[in-house]
């Protein structure tokens, strides 16, 4: 058994762990399909990776270090091994195991303790090896390819949908697996809304227009937001631009090993406030990213966590003036030898 699936299980404290996330999965076992489960069992020589026929094969070619078993009926399966092993007990990912398929496991395992655990292995996914960050700062690379080409399309006139349809082809035409998510382009006072979704809004002279896109490069995905303005600037962006590089600058410079994560975006928090903006500022200052968009650590009031060399995280503080437009900036970064490192490169407003 791998090192890293025997951490998994002793954190698990049981005889078995049932993997259901496909996120998960793949970080463990480099699966991409869209139906299996891993099932890591104490004594036994290497985890199971449990698909259907469609997969079975091209796992089965590939090698690795999980032993793959095709099957029709994935509950049956788990089962079987788990009594193979002599398993008292199987732990799960409570997070991701939806109620139907805990209730036809608990019919199905029949003595078999059950017990719920929360995400295990994402916590394992915060720290990421070199092959990770390559790939994370390839996804980036393309985000600031494409934001300098979309920058140039976005011009009065021009529709929020039509930059929306230029990201998507963009992605199509690099080596980018797709967007990471929906791209937000939101002109005028739609930018203060954080995630905007409308398209329909013509670009205008003397505007603002928000710019929000990531993309995937093997899996890792980057996350990029900037505003652009199409003319004269009104004053209030100025300061309120000028603020959140300020309030970012404060993020990166609390970014070190062992800071909490809630403590960082505390500090971001004060200092929008002592502008008399705080309550303009309504999301976290940011969030771990890798295999999702979204992912541990957060960098958010409630959060419990600490930073650690190997964690990649985005730090997007905003201001966002209802009826009149928002501003927010952001980067990913990754911590190394004690420093948080910029990956994100496209430019910012010198004002």
């Amino acid at each position: 058994m791998t090192s890293l699936t025997g951490e998994i299980l002793e954190s698990a404290a049981a005889d078995a762990f049932l993997e259901t996330d496909l996120k998960n999965i793949r970080y463990l076992s480099g699966f991409c399909g869209t139906t299996a489960v891993i099932l890591i069992l104490k004594g036994a020589p290497e985890p199971v990776l449990i698909t259907d026929a469609r997969y079975y094969g091209s796992i089965r070619r590939t090698g690795g270090l999980f032993r793959a078993v095709e099957s029709s009926d994935f509950t049956g399966s788990i089962l079987q091994l788990c009594e193979k092993a002599k398993a008292g007990t199987l732990a799960y990912n409570g997070d991701y195991l939806t109620v139907s398929g805990l209730n036809r496991l608990k019919k199905r395992l029949g003595k078999i303790h059950m017990s719920c655990r929360d995400d295990i292995v994402s916590s394992f996914r915060t720290v990421k090896n070199d092959g990770e960050l390559k790939r994370i700062k390839e996804a980036c690379r393309i985000a600031d390819d494409i934001f300098l080409k979309i920058e140039k399309k976005i011009k009065p006139g021009v529709k929020e949908g039509e930059i929306k349809n230029l990201i998507y082809n963009m992605s199509r035409d690099c080596s980018a697996e797709g967007c990471s998510f929906e791209p937000i382009v939101a002109s005028g006072p739609n930018s203060a809304v954080p995630h905007y979704y409308g398209g329909g809004r013509r670009i205008l002279a003397n505007d603002i227009v928000l710019v929000d896109m990531g993309f995937i490069f093997k899996g890792y995905s980057s996350d990029l937001t900037r505003v652009l303005f199409t003319g004269k600037i009104k004053p209030i962006f100025k300061k309120i631009y000028n603020i959140i590089l300020s309030a970012s600058d404060i993020a990166v410079e609390k970014s070190k090993p062992g800071a909490g994560c809630s403590s960082i975006d505390n500090e971001v928090r004060k200092f929008i406030s002592s502008s008399g903006y705080g309550k303009y500022f309504i999301h976290s200052t940011g969030h771990g990213i890798g295999l999702e968009v979204h992912e541990k650590p957060y960098l958010s009031p409630g959060s419990r966590e600490t930073l650690s060399n190997g964690n990649v995280f985005t730090i997007e503080p905003g201001i966002y003036l209802p009826g009149l437009g928002g501003i927010r900036i952001e980067n990913v970064f990754s911590l190394n030898r004690g420093k948080p490192i910029r990956l994100s490169k496209s430019r910012t407003y010198n004002f």
